[in-house]
């Protein structure tokens, strides 16, 4: 999966390992 955004000030990726759905499930992530 390719894309990131923004949580809580810090830049994260869509899908960091530690959490297989990504945060861009519920960040102000673009796809």
């Amino acid at each position: 999966a390719s894309g990131g955004g923004i949580f809580l000030g810090h830049t994260v990726a869509f899908d960091d390992g530690m959490n297989g759905m990504g945060y861009a499930t519920w960040t102000e992530c673009t796809y």
